[in-house]
């Protein structure tokens, strides 16, 4: 059995030492404590693996290099800046998944060509990045909060070649003459470097919307005293497509009772909506997020040992937007009053059904007639002697038919009845 140690122990510290240090100790928990929740809030990662990343194998022998190393969206491509003829091997164009200093899982993709990819065994850790092709990093924010999360492949393709344009990053000896050369100098000459002209189109449209649209996000809602209104989202002045807007109302509600909407804007920008209610004040709040600056990520090395580490470029905390309008709406119709027509009765007339003869059947017998030739007799004319010619008639008497007599079929009244049901058919909106 083992006893409690209940011998007293002495500290070998005075008893001021002892306490200030506990005190210090406490401010420093309170200092971090005001820190953390002066923090802006983190942008949005995934608690689990998410369902399109696949551990990593390498290029060279299809086996695996490292351990919980993991790629995500993107694609496997050819590449060297003299020519896709001369790159040694296939290289990840896409995106590499990390862990964030607060534990969940982020998508990143590569600002620095020369680094090892990151595991996910260990913390990456946030730093800043100077993007010399987007110095203010407005195209980067914009870049990162519309598809820095995205599974097509082909996106996630050209933005690694657009954010390696940004970065003007060094190639390397494996992709590149001059391996202090940058990787992407140009958008121009993605095609050549990697035989890819639908990655190079892409990358450059990528970047000239980014370019158009890198600019503030606002919100504006608009309602009319009869319930209709609608919420446009822009950067400047122009239109920003596929936003998510959240509409909440109160004093009112839409058209399937509900209070809480979350629509898409259209390419012009705008989402449409109508609330109904009875005679009295109500309100409606817009809400939708705007592009926050991207945050870079200084990537946990897959391989730490003679290898650098990764810059990886995620999306940054979104910028919150909120907009509201507040109208008196009107009177709701009363509905229409229709008098109903008197009903008449018309009494159908009896229904006689058509006598129907009966059937005549007529039997006709030709009858045969005989005639006899009479026979020329030469007469001698004798006083007092009288000759007479004579005829024989032959007939047959023609059988009489009698048909029987028939019963007369009487149709039977026949009453249909036809009822209609009136269907009444409830769409939710």
């Amino acid at each position: 059995m083992v006893k409690p140690n209940t011998s007293r122990h002495r500290s070998p510290l005075p008893p001021t030492i002892v306490l200030a240090a506990g005190l210090l100790m406490f401010l420093v928990f309170c200092w971090r404590m005001q820190s953390a929740h002066a923090q802006p809030p983190m942008a949005p990662s995934f608690e689990s693996i998410p369902g399109n990343c696949v551990a990593h194998t390498t290029f060279v022998n299809g086996g695996r290099d490292y351990a919980d190393d993991f790629r995500c969206a993107g694609e496997a491509i050819r590449f060297h800046t003299s020519g896709v003829g001369r790159s040694p091997s296939l290289i990840w164009a896409g995106q590499w998944l990390l862990v964030d200093e607060a534990g969940g899982y982020r998508l990143g993709l590569c600002t620095f060509n020369r680094g090892i990819h990151p595991t996910i065994d260990s913390p990456s850790a946030p730093i800043a990045q100077t993007l010399p092709r987007d110095p203010g990093g407005a195209k980067s924010a914009y870049l990162t909060w519309r598809y820095g999360q995205t599974t097509d492949n082909a996106i996630a393709s050209a933005l690694w070649a657009v954010f390696h344009y940004y970065a003007q990053d060094a190639a390397g000896s494996n992709r590149a003459t001059n391996a202090s050369a940058p990787l992407v100098p140009s958008l121009s000459m993605l095609a050549g470097a990697s035989g890819r002209q639908d990655l190079q189109d892409l990358a450059v449209g990528l970047d000239a919307e980014a370019a158009g649209l890198a600019v503030p996000f606002t919100i504006e809602v608009t309602m009319s005293s009869n319930g209709a209104g609608s919420a446009h989202v822009r950067a400047g002045a122009q239109p920003v497509p596929n936003a998510t807007v959240r509409l909440e109302v109160s004093g009112a509600a839409f058209d399937d009772e509900s209070t809480v909407a979350v629509l898409s804007t259209g390419g012009d920008g705008e989402v449409a909506f109508e609330i109904v209610g009875p005679a009295q004040t109500a309100t409606v709040v817009a809400a939708t997020t705007g592009p926050g600056p991207a945050q870079v990520y200084r990537a946990a090395a897959a391989d730490p040992l003679g290898h650098l580490p990764q810059t990886l470029i995620t999306p940054g905390p979104p910028v919150p937007l909120r907009a509201e309008a507040t109208v008196m709406l009107d009177a709701p119709p009363a509905p229409a009053t229709t008098e109903a027509p008197p009903t008449t009765t018309t009494e159908a007339p009896p229904t006689t059904p058509p006598a129907t003869d009966a059937p005549t059947t007529t039997t006709t017998t030709e009858v045969p007639t005989t005639t006899t030739e009479a026979t020329t007799t030469m007469t001698t004319e004798v006083p007092t002697t009288t000759t007479t010619t004579a005829t024989t008639t032959t007939t047959t008497e023609v059988p009489v038919t009698t048909v029987p007599e028939l019963p007369i079929a009487v149709a039977e009244e026949t009453t249909t009845t036809t009822t209609t049901t009136d269907s009444t058919t409830t769409t939710d909106s």
